[in-house]
């Protein structure tokens, strides 16, 4: 049977028995499989790592090869471990199989050794709408338009400046309410609606 191998690097969403959800810099948004249950350990949401794709020509199930953890996910999120699983969560459900995502992916792997600049809530709401924002998720409000904008093309270090405008804040909470509601499985989210609480 031919085989289809590919050097991969990515973040994982999630991690369950053999399943893992990463978004991939080559690939995407993707499932696969890992069956080295003695190396299972170490492998924890929000850790980035580099692969070998295997795919077998005509089946369905990807597995992976050579898995090396890059970095750990407690490296990348222990000042705010919170904000860490906001951003997993959001992009495991917000970000269909197979799409590719490669500026976010570049925004995340940039944004997460800047956990301890995101100390407020505010901050926080910045750097989730900034992830609906390049998805294209934003409800068709004109004041959430004008957000929007500003936050795509918004640069790392400007996202990171504490001072928020009051009325920013309560359109970003509203903005974030209406994708956790329009979201078939959001009644289930466990960390974004935490946020939203406060």
């Amino acid at each position: 049977m031919l085989k289809e191998k590919r050097e991969c690097v990515a973040l994982v969403l999630r991690y369950g028995g053999a399943g893992l959800s990463l978004l991939s810099l080559q690939e995407g948004r993707v499932e696969k499989r890992w069956f080295k249950p003695r190396y299972r350990g170490p492998l924890h949401r929000g850790s980035l790592v580099s692969y070998v794709s295997d795919r077998k020509i005509g089946q369905q199930v990807e597995t992976l090869e050579h898995v090396d953890i890059e970095l750990c996910a407690t490296q990348l999120g222990f000042q705010d471990i919170y904000l860490l699983h906001y951003i997993l969560e959001v992009c495991h459900n917000f970000i269909p199989l197979g799409s590719e995502a490669e500026q976010l992916f570049h925004f995340l792997v940039e944004l997460f050794p800047r956990f301890t600049f995101f100390p407020t809530a505010g901050q926080k709401k910045k750097v989730l709408c900034r992830l609906f924002a390049l998805l294209g998720i934003y409800p068709d409000s004109p004041g959430i338009h004008s957000i929007v904008y500003q936050l795509r093309d918004m640069p790392i270090d400007n996202l990171l400046q504490p001072h928020l405008e009051l009325d920013s804040e309560e359109l970003m909470g509203t903005w974030l309410s209406w994708c956790v509601e329009m979201h078939p499985k959001g009644k289930f989210f466990k960390a974004m609606p935490f946020l939203l609480e406060k």
